[in-house]
């Protein structure tokens, strides 16, 4: 009896702390309550954790049972219990058993992992049954599937082993997952977990499709990190998550397209490929590897370094097949795997003509899916689908068409005409070419859309804006093309708009995020034209005058509306001298373009009369097989012209920006200086005269220039200011408040002003929103009062003949002061003749000039105002000649320099 409640005693301690384990799982006493859990419309499958031998009968109650009856049916002898009688020996009970506790505890494990690993999952419900059944093991799990027993010894699975990485992809990763220990009998699949290193990155899962432990993650990132772990997948939910793999990097890029053949010969083969269609982040092909070795055998790869998307195999076997093959080298990111690999046969000895490839085909309509149809019709119109660089706070639009791959290959144009000369349509044309739209496609391709409401009159483009097109499978050009878009010149809006439009292509080429090189500068220009007009002229100089001697061998003439063999333009062109590349005629190297049916859509005829359109519909093909043969032409001899790095031209720019910035402080400067120098004549003329003037009346009173300070209040900007001169040293400071004075560009490493007549301190200058300027007035003084105010101002004696020495040296300090400025300006000009493809602006000069002969002539209402204005203008680069010449500037022309500081927007105090 005392063994019997030992055994019973250690059950109910052995079954209470397997109770206290699972303590947050249901328990169910009844078969009623167990089905109303499995039987809930709400479960799709219950995991119950079950004992067996909870309900068995117990050997000692049934041994004493029989004990006793078998003791009612003696002579009431004493009968002595033995447990062992009939055989029996003492069966070890469960709770006692070591193998037992360990399976069981196992089996607990398994049932609250896999609980935790499917939490919060739908669907699923968890608890705790009695099952007496001894021919099952003492625990065990019943999973029901929608109310019925699936199986009453569910193996759960348990934690997988840390996956196996096989290969590593650009967009995919290949990996092996390790089974689990436990369960593997009861899986159906396995779910991977991979997420990014970055710090934000969720995690995601994917389901293999079999319970093949090779599995592949695709859709990945190239050149990106991942790590992996996987569970194991049963019918009623997962396993608890396998550890986390440590980091991966996939490949910096897809391989390049597949080695297509150009020309194969007896001991060669020729052959160039696609780029890569996927690049990472920050990852550039700065070149590629060429691999190649026998078809018919195993040999090792032999290997050719390119920086190119061609390669010419050499020494190779006559009649005898290769394998090729090319991967994309991308630097310190490494390399790509190897493009799928092609075989190739050479020419046996006796084939007397290389065979080459012919064309595999335009892929026009694969680069519909990049772009918007934004007109119907045959052809219908679309949009590409560009990307803006930038923000809108620059004075400049960048878009981007594509993903940058290689390293550098990026040829750069920059596109210049007179408004009406077709420029945008012919960057439509380009496009058209460079994506392999043929004239049968139903479907055209638009860069740039012209704005409707704005007539011929007014150029398309309002400001310069740069289209970045970078290469991709498809293109018809080996590299990737910058097209740099300008405003149309010489507009209905004046010369005004020109000097605009010439300032923001400065700002453009001068911008670190503008373009660090150049391969050709394109003057768009009509074929029709027989001599160019001065506004042509004026455009020419314009440009030219930006960059440095080096772009001349890579300017280049793209002539439209050609419609016959005769181009007068060229002639013209070449008549003004102007500088560009010459072809062997010595005329302007130049391509010939009509791009007027490049839209041109097919209509039904209205009559049968209408032989016009019928003439222009058999023209149309004939135009564009030409016009596109023209392009490809073009387009390889862009890509053999030498990049120019825009070094020269920087300098050039800033040559002339320093020209402009001392021609705008010699102004004042000069306008001072003569104004000062009339008036020591005038002070000097009255003291000689001092003798005979004063018999004649001792008050006598004449008539001097007095130069005078003029203080003129700024509404926005503000000035630097010398207190001791009274001279204004910078007119639009944009120094921040917070800064020092000394730090104002007008300031040398000193800290001296550069500007000022008398070179003073960063100390003796104010920042203030007021413009110091000079103007001369007439006063009455007599004798007296001209030598007080000379002795007041240098403390000197009153002798008259001291006074005139004084103001004789005064004169001429300023002159000399007056010279040295003019001469700083001279210095400026002539190194701009050293480095400058166009220094002289006198073009400029000249085309005014004519302007103001027409105006005479024609005399139409308001010409008298017009020429006023026009000689206005002129009057700049007469002063920028002069000073090169070192002449002296004459009273009028300070006068216009007066004139143009005086249009700042100012309010007198």
């Amino acid at each position: 009896m005392i063994t019997y409640l030992d055994d019973r005693e250690r059950e109910m301690n052995v079954l209470r702390s397997y109770l206290d384990i699972m303590k947050e799982v249901q328990v169910v006493y009844s078969s009623s309550e167990l089905d109303g859990i499995v039987l809930d419309k709400a479960n799709d499958y219950v995991v119950c954790f079950a004992f067996s031998y909870l309900k068995e009968k117990e050997e000692y109650v049934v041994d004493l049972e029989n004990y006793l009856l078998e003791e009612s049916k003696s002579d009431f002898s004493l009968i002595p219990y033995n447990p062992n009688a009939a055989g029996k020996s003492a069966a070890e009970k469960w709770f006692r058993s070591g193998e037992v506790t360990t399976l069981t505890r196992q089996t607990i494990n398994l049932f609250l992992d896999f609980k935790d690993s499917n939490k919060g999952r739908e669907n699923l419900a968890f608890c705790i049954a009695s099952f007496p059944n001894k021919h099952l093991t003492v625990s065990s799990i019943h999973v029901y599937e929608r109310g019925t027993l699936l199986s009453a010894q569910f193996e759960l699975p348990s934690k997988p082993g840390v996956p196996t990485i096989k290969s590593l992809e650009h967009d995919c990763v290949h990996l092996q997952v390790n089974p689990p220990n436990l369960g593997v009998t009861s899986m159906e699949s396995y779910q991977v977990l991979y997420q990014a290193e970055q710090a934000d990155s969720e995690w995601t899962e994917f389901k293999s499709d079999a319970t093949t432990n090779q599995v592949t993650i695709s859709r990945l990132d190239p050149y990106k990190k991942y790590r992996f772990s996987c569970k194991a997948v049963c019918r009623p939910g997962v396993s608890l998550s396998s550890d986390w793999t440590e980091y991966f990097r996939t490949r910096p890029c897809s391989p390049p397209g597949p080695p297509t053949e150009k020309r194969i010969e007896s001991g060669s083969i020729r052959v160039n490929w696609d780029i890569p269609t996927m690049v990472g982040d920050d990852v550039e092909v700065i070149g590629y590897v060429v691999e190649y070795r026998k078809a018919i055998d195993n040999q090792m790869w032999h290997t050719i370094k390119r920086n190119t998307r061609d390669s010419t195999l050499e020494g190779l076997e006559a009649d005898t097949a290769y394998s090729i093959r090319v991967s994309a080298n991308c630097g310190k990111a490494g390399n790509s795997l190897p493009s799928p690999e092609i075989v190739l046969t050479t020419l046996s000895v006796s084939d007397a003509q290389p065979k080459t490839s012919k064309s595999t085909g335009a892929k026009g309509e694969e680069f519909l899916k990049k772009s918007q149809k934004v007109e119907n019709g045959n052809p219908s119109i679309h949009w590409l689908n560009l990307e803006q660089k930038l923000g809108v706070k620059q004075s400049f639009d960048q878009y981007t068409f594509g993903r940058k791959v290689e390293q550098g290959n990026n040829k750069v144009i920059l596109l210049l005409g007179e408004t009406g000369a077709g420029k945008t349509t012919l960057v439509n044309v380009m496009i058209n070419y460079i994506l392999g739209v043929k004239w049968e496609d139903r479907y055209r391709f638009k860069l740039i859309h012209e704005v409707t409401n704005k007539s011929q009159a007014e150029s398309q483009t309002v400001v310069v804006t740069s289209y970045e097109l970078y290469n991709q499978p498809g293109f018809q050009i080996p590299y990737s093309l910058t097209i740099i878009d300008t405003p149309g010149f010489g507009d209905t809006r004046g010369m005004a708009q020109d000097k605009l439009l010439t300032q923001m292509l400065k700002d453009f080429l001068c911008n670190p995020l503008g373009i660090d090189h150049i391969d050709a500068v394109c003057f768009v220009v009509q074929a029709t034209l027989v001599r160019l007009s001065p506004s042509q002229r004026y455009i020419f100089d314009s440009i030219l005058s930006i960059f440095g001697k080096d772009v001349a061998e890579s300017i280049l003439m793209l002539v439209t509306f050609v419609d016959g063999k005769q181009i007068p333009v060229l002639e013209a062109i070449k008549a003004a001298n102007l500088p560009c590349k010459k072809n062997k005629k010595g005329l302007p190297t130049h391509f010939k373009f009509n791009s007027s049916f490049l839209f041109s859509k097919e209509t039904e005829s209205s009559s049968e009369d209408d032989d016009t359109d019928d003439d222009h519909k058999a023209q149309c093909p004939e135009q564009w097989s030409s016009t596109f043969k023209e392009m490809k032409t073009f387009f390889q001899a862009l890509e053999s012209i030498e990049s120019k790095d825009l070094t020269l031209t920087k300098k050039v720019l800033e040559e002339r920006e320093l020209l402009e910035k001392t021609l705008t402080h010699l102004t004042p400067q000069i306008t001072a200086g003569l104004s000062k120098l009339s008036e020591i004549k005038s002070f000097k003329q009255c003291l000689e005269n001092e003798d005979e003037n004063m018999k004649q009346n001792k008050d006598f009173e004449s008539e001097v220039n007095v130069l005078q300070v003029k203080r003129s209040k700024l509404s926005q900007d503000f000035a630097t200011n010398c207190k001791i001169c009274n001279f204004t040293c910078h007119t639009c400071c944009f120094l921040p408040n917070e800064d020092e004075i000394k730090s104002c560009a007008v300031m040398d490493d000193d800290g001296n002003c550069t500007i000022c007549p008398g070179k003073c301190s960063s100390t003796d200058h104010d920042r203030e929103k007021v413009l110091l300027t000079y103007e001369t007035k007439t006063e009455k003084r007599t004798i007296q009062e001209l030598k007080d105010n000379f002795m007041k101002a240098w403390d000197k004696s009153n002798e008259t003949k001291e006074m005139l020495d004084k103001r004789e040296d005064e004169f001429h300090m300023i002159k000399d002061s007056l010279m040295n400025l003019i001469k700083q300006s001279s210095d400026c000009l002539k190194r701009l003749n050293d480095v400058a493809l166009k220094p002289s602006s006198q073009s400029t000069v000249e085309y005014i000039e004519i302007l103001i002969r027409t105006e005479e002539d024609e005399r139409k209402p308001g010409f008298e105002d017009r020429i006023v204005e026009l000689k206005k203008m002129k009057g700049e680069p007469e002063i920028l000649d002069k000073i090169a010449k070192g002449e002296d500037l004459l009273p009028n022309e300070r006068k216009f320099m007066n004139d143009k500081k005086d249009s700042r927007q100012e309010v007198p105090t």
